[in-house]
């Protein structure tokens, strides 16, 4: 059985690895969208945040977004 410094070193040894993974993406997306501009912006935004979407998503979206519009309206009603 490993010893609590041991099991410390692992943790922090795939806590470095997240690290680095993650700023090697942002690194990578950075660099991809300095070369893209803003219309590539607009395109990698489209492709991941709204293509591919289920049905279920796209009714949970306008739902959320429906939902905070009227607490917004109820809240100012509220506080005038």
């Amino acid at each position: 059985m490993p010893s609590t410094k041991q099991i410390k070193k692992i943790k922090m040894d795939k806590l470095d690895q997240i690290m680095t993974n993650f700023m090697g993406n942002f690194r990578n997306v950075y660099r991809e969208a300095k070369k893209q501009g803003f219309w590539g912006i607009l395109k990698l935004f489209w492709r991941d945040l709204f293509a591919g979407r289920t049905t279920f998503q796209w009714v949970y979206t306008v739902n959320s977004l429906l939902g905070w519009y009227q607490w917004t309206k109820a809240l100012k009603k509220e506080v005038a």
